[in-house]
């Protein structure tokens, strides 16, 4: 029974039952991840050539910065094959030197091989060990999750097998491998001339791409963006492109959803300028907020420059600020998809949340148990409230009380009155 030791964020230590076999180093941490490859068509196995050039499509970072791990060939032809970067590897390596370790393997290769659909999992220390069909690695719990983990996955102690799999790639290779002399290497005159074939492969054929994000890396981010979209939404889908367009039209479909957190960052923005006052708000079905200010130009700037920084979209025509849902750049990559999620989700997922029944009795109830007095009009899609008066510090936060008990204010209209109050006309539905 092999000797088992882990590597994670805590440092080497022993992991399992005591055993008198070799020791075995498992690596729980992030920078080291795993692919399968597939045989090539012509039935052969996949060699380390294929092992590069499949390399360059999945690396965030040039082959040659990259240590590439190759396992055996399993019974279906299928090989593992590990990365990481040359100076993390040798920084694991500077770890092990006194361990006396035979093998070191990534840590999630040693689960199970997963049944259908969803993966194997172990969390380990801070990270949680995914082992699917064609991938394997580490990660932090949110993003195993996102990969079709549980949310409370087994101790890695409870999966571990006696043996280690024969197919999981030895990071000891190449040139991290043993030293020892040359005569008593394994298959010396074969790798010698592998070695040369490659070069001279490498020579002839330029590389098949470069500074690509990694394929495991956009399979995470895709799958990350697909939660959330799901989650907004209600619906269940797995394509991230048809998710991310969903959500565009979702948001395009209801731009008056956020309009509160929208006078939430108007109002964050006012905060540092005493010297500007915001004398009137609009706000349409179309999403957009009007906020008209008085005080110095310079200070009007300022604010406007605040919130060109936050996700939404603003156009400025002297002390009229006109503020807009966000509006995020087509997404083009996995990295776009996941910000147009993270950005669009909130809106969507708000949108959806309508309560039932007549709007007009819903808003005289939420306004009557604010304190505030008005007259409620209505039909059975919309009710309209004109407040007469009413504190600043009562009708913002009231704003966003309504939205979040699914009420969409479809017309807002602020005005302040001769005194500290303001007058207010609502349209809700």
């Amino acid at each position: 029974m092999s000797r088992y030791l882990i590597l994670d964020e805590e440092g080497l230590k022993p992991l399992g039952p005591p055993a008198d076999g070799p020791a075995v180093a498992l690596l729980a941490t992030t920078d080291v991840v795993a692919h399968r490859l597939a045989p090539p068509a012509d039935g052969s196995r996949p060699s380390r050539s294929d092992a590069s050039a499949h390399a360059a499509e999945l690396a965030a970072q040039p082959v040659d910065d990259l240590h590439l791990a190759l396992g055996p060939p399993g019974p279906d032809g299928h090989r593992w094959l590990a990365l990481v970067s040359r100076e993390r590897m040798a920084e694991l390596c500077r770890s092990l030197a006194d361990a006396g370790v035979e093998r070191v393997l990534p840590a999630a290769l040693v689960l199970p091989a997963p049944a259908g659909a969803t993966p194997s999992a172990a969390a380990a220390g801070g990270l949680v060990l995914v082992r699917g069909a064609d991938f394997a690695g580490s990660a932090e719990p949110e993003l195993a999750q996102a990969l079709g983990a549980p949310p409370t996955p087994p101790p890695l102690e409870a999966v571990l097998p006696p043996e280690p799999p024969a197919d999981a790639p030895d990071l000891l290779q190449g040139a991290f491998a043993p030293a020892r002399p040359f005569w008593r290497a394994r298959g010396f005159r074969l790798a010698a001339v592998a070695l040369a074939l490659v070069a001279g492969l490498f020579l002839a054929v330029p590389p098949a791409a470069r500074y690509v994000r990694g394929q495991a890396e956009r399979q995470a981010v895709d799958a990350a963006a697909v939660a959330i979209a799901a989650r907004a939404l209600g619906e269940e889908m797995t394509d991230p492109a048809q998710a991310t367009a969903r959500l565009l039209e979702a948001a395009r479909q209801h731009p008056e959803a956020g309009l509160a957190e929208r006078l939430a960052r108007l109002f964050a923005a006012l905060e540092p300028e005493p010297r500007v006052e915001l004398t009137r708000l609009e706000a349409g079905p179309d999403g957009r907020l009007v906020a008209t200010l008085s005080g110095p130009p310079e200070a009007v700037n300022a604010i406007a420059q605040r919130l060109r920084r936050q996700p939404l979209s603003l156009r400025q025509d002297g002390e009229r600020l006109i503020l807009g849902p966000p509006r995020p750049r087509p997404p083009a990559t996995a990295r776009d998809r996941l910000e147009v999620a993270r950005l669009l989700a909130p809106q969507v997922a708000q949108a959806r949340r309508r309560a039932p029944g007549p709007p007009q009795a819903r808003l005289a109830d939420a306004l009557g148990g604010a304190g505030i007095l008005a007259k409620v009009e209505g039909s059975a899609s919309r009710a309209t409230a004109r407040i007469e008066a009413v504190r600043p510090t009562l009708l913002f936060p009231l704003l966003a009380r309504l939205e979040a008990q699914g009420f969409g204010i479809t017309r807002l209209q602020v005005a302040r009155n001769a005194d500290p109050s303001l007058s207010a006309t609502l349209e809700v539905r």
